[in-house]
């Protein structure tokens, strides 16, 4: 799937917000240190049902590291129970 982009800010709005990776925060792979640039992260993926303007809502972004968001895209099941990956 093709990256999205980000309205202006948007970006700069989540880092602010979040600081730092927040996979440790929900519980996702504690024992894995970060690694990598930050990246913003969608919960609700346009493959499991978002769309339209909600899928860049503040609302729906994390700050994550780049080792964590591989993690969580390739972890799905996991990822779920920590609310890193959410479904309508």
């Amino acid at each position: 799937m093709a990256k999205s982009t980000l309205p202006p800010g948007r970006w700069d709005e989540i880092a602010e917000r979040d600081k730092f990776c927040q996979a440790w925060a929900r519980g996702f792979q504690t024992d894995v240190v970060c690694k990598g640039p930050p990246v913003v992260h969608h919960m609700l993926l346009k493959g499991m049902g978002g769309s339209g303007s909600y899928i860049h809502d503040a609302e729906n972004l994390i700050l994550l590291c780049d080792r964590h968001h591989v993690g969580v895209h390739s972890q799905v099941a996991i990822a779920r129970e920590c609310g890193l990956i959410i479904r309508r």
